[in-house]
């Protein structure tokens, strides 16, 4: 269930760049159950006053919401943003009347310029309203202005060509979906890290910010998501166990302050060790949906599909995932099947699939 505004702001797009906006707009409809008690749909462009193209209301289904996306004319050349965001809150504001229950809201920006007022205070006005916005830079849009109106880089995106938005619907979506799943989700979640020497600083870093970025999509609290990491080389060594930190602030905390071990790659045993941190004598609670997350930069020196098994018995879900040149019949052997294996290029690439691992990890059919 959520209300979705789209905010249409391009004065130097041709006919074709926004039949490219429209169908932007047209994928986000084919992924969402429309209707008056689920995903409601409006429209709002930017001309040189806001104008309404329809409000969330007014469409009770898929097929009616398309021939509406359709028949919307480009923007005749607004430049000011922050005042199309002001009526945008309004629409919001009018609209929560008519659900029996709150629902996530939404607001996506789509701009290919930088607006002549300022768009922080009305931007922030929504955000405190309890809308989530998103902002898709275009061309010559403002990245810093996008940034703005989210005060979170997760939710801002920048093409460079219009075309380019069809590739920016997935992580979107993805975030939007992660968001909800995750708003109620109670689970025990374990990060297995590689510390082995092959892993330069700069990289173990990056390890660590994708595992906080990670966290940050959950709520962590006693009787939420619990947090565990155990860090790997030779051998194995506990960072903190699932039953320590009870608060967003001192996961974070802690994860930042994990110190590389360095040394050689024994991922069977560390799989090992770590499988008795998810039974309740360790702070488990093996009647909530737990889960292991493996992050290796290259191959074990020991076996590693039977102490894995031994884990997933025990019905906890591993992902694993390698970076650069991994084995990746490892891999397959630790999560036991393909969908739950991810293999990046490099550190730095993590963070593309870190939402999409969110989603996962919140998801009730995970």
């Amino acid at each position: 269930e959520a209300d979705i505004y789209f905010l249409l702001d391009h004065s130097a797009s041709t006919p074709t760049d926004f039949v490219d906006v429209k169908k932007f707009i047209l994928g986000f409809l084919q992924l969402f159950n429309v209707g008056p008690n689920r995903v409601r749909v409006g429209v709002v462009k930017a001309d040189r006053a806001p104008t309404l193209q329809f409000s969330l209301t007014e469409h009770k289904n898929r097929v009616s919401l398309e021939a509406a996306v359709d028949k919307i004319s480009p923007p005749n050349g607004g430049t000011e943003t922050g005042k199309a965001l002001t009526y945008v809150a309004d629409l919001f504001n009018r609209a929560r009347g008519s659900r029996p229950v709150k629902v996530q809201e939404i607001l996506i920006v789509i701009t290919d310029k930088e607006s002549q007022d300022e768009v922080r205070e009305p931007a922030a006005e929504l955000r405190n309203q309890g809308v989530s916005v998103y902002a898709v830079g275009v061309r010559n849009a403002n990245e810093n202005e996008l940034f703005r109106m989210t005060d979170d880089t997760a939710k801002q995106f920048y093409v460079t060509n219009y075309d380019g938005l069809n590739a920016l619907k997935s992580e979107i979506i993805t975030d939007i979906c992660s968001q909800e799943a995750c708003k109620n989700k109670v689970a025990d979640i374990m990060f297995l890290i590689d510390g082995s020497s092959s892993i330069d600083s700069k990289d173990f870093t990056s390890m660590k910010t994708f595992i906080t970025k990670v966290v940050k999509g959950t709520i962590i609290g006693e009787d939420s998501v619990h947090i565990g990491v155990v860090q790997f080389s030779d051998d194995p060594s506990e960072q903190f166990p699932l039953n320590r930190f009870y608060s967003q602030d001192k996961v974070e905390e802690a994860i930042n302050g994990i110190t590389q071990l360095t040394g050689n790659t024994y991922t069977g045993k560390a799989l090992t060790f770590i499988s008795e941190y998810f039974d309740k004598s360790m702070g488990g609670r093996p009647d909530v949906p737990q889960f292991l997350v493996v992050i290796t930069d290259g191959e074990a020196h020991d076996a590693v599909a039977a102490p894995a098994k031994a884990i997933r018995d025990k019905r906890v879900t591993i992902f694993s995932i390698g970076v650069g040149t991994v084995n990746t019949t490892q891999l397959l052997e630790i999560s036991g099947t393909r969908e739950k294996v991810y293999v990046e290029r490099d550190f730095d690439a993590l963070q593309s699939i870190e939402k999409n691992l969110q989603f996962k990890l919140c998801s009730p059919d995970t």
